[in-house]
């Protein structure tokens, strides 16, 4: 059976007490990771606009705008993601070379960050 068979499936069955679950928890488990990755730079931006004599209205619109600005690369990848995918379809193959290739990339970062991590640092 196709991947895309199998999610369409999973899709089309009625919504489990389990399925819940499982969707809570990865929801939890990826706003964990996103946020330890990235909770500097919005401590630092919100003690900025906490430091300046900004009004409340113009506080709380710059943090709309940063977080317009911080989901933006989000929202493109995934729109091309869901594009992509629905010209050229969710195959076993395309599943094997995305895996494969992700894997390789994985793999590479990994190597790279242990025995040469200057070459990922800018400027």
């Amino acid at each position: 059976m196709k991947l895309k068979e199998r999610a369409e499936k999973i899709a089309a069955s009625p919504i489990t007490l389990a399925m819940i679950g499982g969707l809570i928890i990865l929801a939890l488990g990826v706003n964990l990771v996103e946020f330890f990755c990235s909770a500097g730079l919005p401590a630092i931006y919100t003690r900025i606009l906490a430091l300046n004599p900004i009004s409340t209205l113009s506080y709380y619109f710059y943090l709309l705008l940063y977080t317009f600005i911080f989901m933006l690369d989000n929202l493109i990848i995934f729109s091309l993601a869901v594009i992509t995918l629905s010209r050229i379809g969710f195959t076993d193959k395309y599943n094997y070379w995305a895996t494969l290739i992700g894997g390789l990339l994985i793999f590479v970062l990994g190597i790279l960050l242990i025995f040469k991590p200057e070459l990922l640092m800018f400027g």
